[in-house]
């Protein structure tokens, strides 16, 4: 086991206030199938943003947040989609699997404000 078998498609996403963004956890070599959790800025329980069972059943802690998963040939992909976002939704978001030494890797969700201008 070793950290390059979890990472996120993308290290840094940025998104439009408003609107829905997406971030994708991979994790490789079956580490996945226990189950996984994505967290924001800490891994603790109450931080946890969804939990995804070794079923590939996922559950998210707000209704504005869904969460797919699906493992092919020992590639577990998590793909978290958060709707109408808001700047609290900005910060460092985390994937752990669920196996004793729990692999983690990290991203960073940034906010973008529209500005609309009238003329």
């Amino acid at each position: 086991m070793c950290i390059s078998d979890i990472s996120f498609v993308d290290n840094q996403v940025e998104y439009e206030i408003g609107q829905s963004s997406t971030i994708e956890c991979v994790i490789l070599n079956g580490y996945g199938a226990s189950g996984s959790k994505i967290y924001k800025e800490s891994v603790s329980d109450n931080s946890i943003v969804c939990a995804i069972d070794a079923a590939g059943n996922g559950t998210c802690a707000d209704s504005r947040v869904s969460v797919v998963s699906e493992t092919t040939d020992g590639t577990t992909r998590v793909t978290v989609t958060l709707a109408n976002t808001t700047c609290s939704d900005a910060g460092e978001y985390l994937c752990k699997a669920d196996i004793d030494d729990g692999l983690v890797t990290s991203m960073t969700l940034g906010a973008i404000r529209m500005l609309f201008v009238v003329v």
